[in-house]
């Protein structure tokens, strides 16, 4: 069944300690969605919700807020391209880096407003996030970071100029306040 409703991507980045995944967390609990998956190693962060094994198709059929613990990027990925109508939020995305686990999050990437899929990844920096999520990004929740963003990764951007000039505010302001974030729509 084709949703094609309006999702979003959202890319939250920032050092440790910065409160990314508070923030994220704010965000899946605000959302009126069905149904959230959180993939996580991060059981701390995460464990007062439900813990779904995505063993059976009748574990996508959840409602409210589950986290997965992957055993294997490749395999939850290949699961998850049957999750429908909710938020899929990736906390720690450097999991995703391998050239295989790369194209299908492409697929889903691609498919997110048919399957209505809000995406989220959670990254302490720019290079923890895959590429291609750059230029699907519909908007970032940017913290404070110690790395510049890299070339690849900035030629995704519609308007590269004006992240640069939201990661310096950011940087700036962070100096002070550990906590502060701003969304940048792109």
């Amino acid at each position: 069944m084709s949703t094609d409703v309006q999702t979003r991507m959202t890319l939250f980045v920032g050092t440790n300690g910065t409160g990314k995944s508070t923030v994220a967390r704010q965000v899946l609990t605000s959302l009126t969605l069905p149904r959230s998956l959180v993939v996580t190693r991060h059981l701390s962060e995460w464990a007062d919700f439900p813990h779904n094994e995505l063993r059976t198709a009748e574990d996508l059929r959840f409602m409210g807020i589950n986290y997965h613990v992957p055993a294997n990027a490749e395999t939850t990925l290949k699961r998850l391209q049957y999750f429908r109508n909710g938020g899929l939020l990736f906390d720690d995305a450097r999991k995703y880096l391998k050239a295989k686990t790369e194209e299908d999050l492409n697929d889903l990437y691609i498919s997110r407003r048919q399957y209505g899929i809000h995406i989220f990844f959670v990254a302490h920096n720019f290079k923890q996030v895959p590429v291609q999520a750059f230029g699907f990004a519909t908007d970032f929740i940017l913290f404070k970071t110690n790395a510049a963003i890299d070339n690849e990764r900035l030629s995704q951007l519609n308007d590269p100029e004006k992240f640069l000039a939201a990661k310096a505010r950011v940087d700036k302001k962070a100096e002070t306040n550990r906590f502060y974030f701003e969304r940048i729509i792109i």
